[in-house]
């Protein structure tokens, strides 16, 4: 897959959507650069939990006790 995005003045640039989904890279993702042979490779951090996953770990309590689906559902829901 081929995509192309511009890079601002200040370094930044667009991570096209179809790209974001593909690897899982979202608000508060932690991105790893890398340079190879005059190219850029970027990556998501492993170990570092993304928006969602933050958003549902602060509403559903201690993960060592089991839940149910539906207890999940209510705690992240509000």
């Amino acid at each position: 897959m081929k995509t192309e995005t511009k890079v601002t003045s200040k370094g930044t640039t667009t991570i096209p959507e179809e790209l974001r989904k593909i690897v899982g890279v979202g608000p508060g993702s932690v991105l790893v650069w890398e340079l190879r042979d005059r190219a850029l490779f970027a990556r998501p951090k492993a170990g570092v939990p993304n928006a969602m996953q933050r958003h549902v770990r602060s509403r559903a309590g201690n993960w060592k006790a089991a839940i149910s689906g539906v207890k999940l559902l209510k705690r992240t829901r509000g």
